[in-house]
């Protein structure tokens, strides 16, 4: 086996990069393991935060584009138990060092941040804590995202909530931004934070309806509050993308009592939003979303119903153009006479020129952790990972263009709205701990992907 091959060089723009190497890298324990985000820098290496039960612990690793492992290091979390956060994403600053937002489980899912150098992931900066105080209504530490803002603070975008911390992470600038029964899902083209809310079962004109509200990150103004209608039965969006041209909703809507994958896309942003088109994916569950440069939108699911080829594949990774047609419809899992689940999870990277960075977790991987790195804008063609290419106990299968079809679903009318304004919750800091890092790594076995 080849384990590391330079399967085309094309220079990412302005860069000179070589990004586009394709491969499946396995690692971990035979337990109790998640990657829960990855993310690629500047300089096209990707990070990736990986989380075991076993032991409590957490490693963050660096690649380069050809998936070679820079550095590995693990960091535990002495603060409660011994217990490291399993919900966590990663950002970058302007010198490529590794923004973590974590969620530490005391007094309530406090959030919590630090900075790691990126050139060996030590501790470079924090920790800070956000004290979860019982009684003032709950303070939400579960991240969405991170970002280091234009006035040098650093910011959480949380499950429901927005936390903002000072340049040098030692204290607290705002904590809990964000409006009731609202749900945090991106930002849009102008750095705006974007909430949603449904109507919870409500209508209008017999047409089901929810709001998007954008608000300031530095000064916690709302930009704008805009109803938008729509035919389909309790639509849940999970995440915004745009690029300024493009803008796309991702999420489930229920269909026949399932939850599938659903995609919008939305004529504007802000204020002008409405429902342009909207696709939903029977037989395939929501797990996460990329907008491509081109303005195609990557839809990555795992599998509920259905059967590609002689296997039952879980990774579904679907392209979809602007218009709403599917370029193609990709799935990977195990092949003829192997049971085994490749189970995708949230956290998917893309690097400037569009390769994706899929993670797998253990549902699917003999019970280890996986990385997919393909070109977002084709897929891979039609292969066959063998047990000697991954050291795993059966062989895996990548299926190209699995044929299926999305079926439609339309918007109805939208208006501005003022229904909330934006709330800011009080908390203070709270020291549970130091956190260590120490070498420590895991063999990583890597197999060629073709393209």
């Amino acid at each position: 086996m080849s384990l590391i091959s330079r399967l085309t060089t094309i220079a990412a723009a302005g860069n000179g990069l070589d990004l586009d190497y394709y491969w499946f890298d396995v690692y971990g324990d035979a337990s109790g393991n998640s990657i829960t985000d990855v993310k690629v820098d500047s300089q096209g290496n990707s990070v990736e935060y990986y989380y075991n039960t076993d032991f409590y612990g957490a490693f963050l690793t660096k690649r380069e584009p050809n998936g070679t492992v820079l550095w590995q290091k693990k960091i535990l979390q002495y603060y409660y138990g011994n217990q490291a956060p399993e919900s966590t994403k990663i950002a970058f600053d302007e010198n490529d060092d590794i923004i973590l937002a974590l969620r530490v489980d005391q007094n309530g899912n406090s959030p919590a941040m630090t900075l790691h150098s990126g050139t060996d992931g030590s501790l470079s900066d924090g920790p800070v804590f956000i004290n979860a105080q019982s009684g003032s209504g709950g303070i939400d530490g579960t991240p969405r995202f991170a970002e280091k803002l234009s006035n040098g603070n650093y910011l959480s975008a949380c499950y429901t909530q927005v936390h903002t911390l000072n340049s040098t992470l030692d204290g607290i600038v705002s904590v809990g931004r964000g409006n009731t029964n609202s749900t945090v899902i991106g930002k849009d083209s102008s750095g705006n934070i974007v909430l949603y809310r449904n109507s919870a079962g409500g209508t209008i004109s017999g047409q089901f309806y929810f709001w998007l509200t954008g608000f300031n990150p530095i000064t916690g103004s709302k930009a704008y509050e805009r109803r938008i209608q729509h035919t389909g039965l309790n639509f849940g969006i999970q995440k915004y993308l745009s690029n300024g041209t493009d803008t796309y909703l991702v999420g489930y809507q229920q269909v026949s009592g399932s939850y599938v994958a659903l995609v919008c896309k939305l004529s504007a942003e802000g204020s002008s939003a409405s429902i342009s088109w909207a696709r939903y994916f029977t037989g395939v569950s929501y797990v996460d979303a990329e907008i491509l440069s081109t303005g195609e939108v990557i839809v990555l699911g795992h599998s509920t119903s259905f059967t590609a080829s002689s296997g039952y594949s879980s990774v579904n990774i679907i392209n979809m153009s602007s218009s709403g047609s599917v370029n193609y419809w990709d799935s990977f899992g195990p092949a003829s006479g192997n049971s085994q689940r490749v189970q995708p999870s949230g956290g998917m990277g893309k690097d400037q020129n569009d390769n994706l960075y899929i993670p797998c977790y253990k549902a699917g991987v003999s019970n280890k952790v996986g990385m997919l790195k393909i070109p977002g804008s084709t897929g891979a063609v039609t292969q066959t990972l063998s047990t000697a290419d991954t050291g795993l106990s059966g062989n895996l299968r990548y299926y190209h263009s699995y044929t299926n079809s999305p079926f439609n679903q339309y918007g109805g009318a939208s208006s501005n709205t003022s229904v909330n304004s934006i709330s800011n919750k009080s908390a203070s800091t709270g020291n549970y701990g130091s956190i260590n890092v120490s070498s420590s790594s895991y063999t990583h076995t890597q197999a060629d992907i073709t393209i």
